[in-house]
């Protein structure tokens, strides 16, 4: 395992304490440093897709979240849930 995958949990947590104080442009620079990491963990992708949909003042869409600046990080959250292994 490498640096910085021991270190992702603390990035993570960076970039969600970035978001939950609204500064969602520095919250998407810190979640676009671990964006390849997102092929093991959707979530990264998910939360990017919810940064440009605060970021562009459709935070109060409906439960499919969509919006024109943000499905491709949905669908790249989607793909990858859809990837991991199934739980025993």
């Amino acid at each position: 395992m490498d640096q910085v995958q021991n270190l992702l949990p603390s990035f993570k947590d960076k970039a969600e304490a970035l978001f939950s104080a609204g500064k969602f442009t520095d919250a998407l620079e810190a979640y676009e440093k671990i964006k390849p990491y997102g092929v093991k963990d959707p979530r990264i992708n998910l939360r990017m897709g919810d940064i440009e949909r605060w970021r562009s003042g459709v935070q109060d869409r409906g439960p499919d979240r969509s919006h024109d600046g943000c499905p491709s990080f949905y669908e790249k959250a989607k793909r990858r849930w859809q990837q991991l292994p199934s739980a025993p």
